[in-house]
């Protein structure tokens, strides 16, 4: 681990993003996916611990990781003043849009980045995540993550903040899912500022909405199968 190296991308954060405090502690992880993360309950309570994988390189890719990390730290700062399980949902939500708005500003900057196939690659992962399998579901086939849309959504506000022009439509997936989608994408697109009440509440919605179309989708199979 290159701390000298990751502590130039903090100061760095600072004088470019925001100022977030200082990092109080550095864990390296084996871990392939994830170049550095920081964990939410430690955020909630001030503890700036942030665990870096034995695999990260000096790349663009890794600072554009960690700015997102380092939003995460900032909007953390906001969001104190909630009880901790709308803070959860909050980080949830808002901060995830947010640092992946971060994380594609950096991915921007790169010359030979081609954001038309990241982005083709994030919506891929995201709609196979939602679709439904033609049969009975078993433990871990589904992912139905959430947090994908979250991450897609901030990559959608970055390249509108560039004047990217980049159509968004959640094809292949069940209407109710389409729908929300839709609603919860264009509130992010078409507004500067949010209301953070509202995002509790697209939160709620969609867990209820994953959880209802599980439910429902099992039980279907499951009446079927009986004599």
């Amino acid at each position: 681990m290159n701390k000298e190296y990751i502590e130039n991308l903090f100061k760095e954060y600072n004088n470019n993003y925001f100022k977030i405090p200082e990092i109080q502690q550095y864990i390296e992880i084996q871990d392939n996916y994830v170049a550095g993360k920081f964990n939410s309950v430690d955020l909630y309570n001030q503890i700036y611990t942030l665990e870096i994988s034995n695999n990260l390189n000096e790349s663009d890719g890794s600072k554009a990781i960690l700015f997102h990390e380092f939003t995460h730290v900032y909007d953390s700062l906001q969001f104190l003043k909630y009880p901790f399980e709308d803070y959860k949902k909050l980080m949830y939500v808002y901060s995830e849009v947010h640092a992946s708005e971060v994380e594609m500003d950096v991915y921007l900057k790169i010359s030979n980045f081609h954001y038309e196939k990241y982005m083709q690659l994030q919506l891929r992962d995201l709609i196979e995540s939602f679709i439904l399998p033609d049969g009975p579901i078993v433990k871990g086939q589904l992912g139905f993550n959430e947090r994908l849309l979250y991450y897609y959504i901030g990559y959608l506000v970055s390249l509108n903040n560039h004047n990217i022009k980049y159509e968004y439509k959640y094809d292949y997936i069940n209407e109710d899912f389409q729908n929300l989608f839709m609603e919860i994408t264009d509130y992010f697109i078409q507004n500067n500022t949010y209301n953070y009440d509202i995002l509790l509440t697209y939160y709620d919605r969609l867990s209820k909405l994953v959880k209802d179309t599980l439910i429902k989708h099992q039980k279907k199979y499951k009446s079927s199968s009986l004599p």
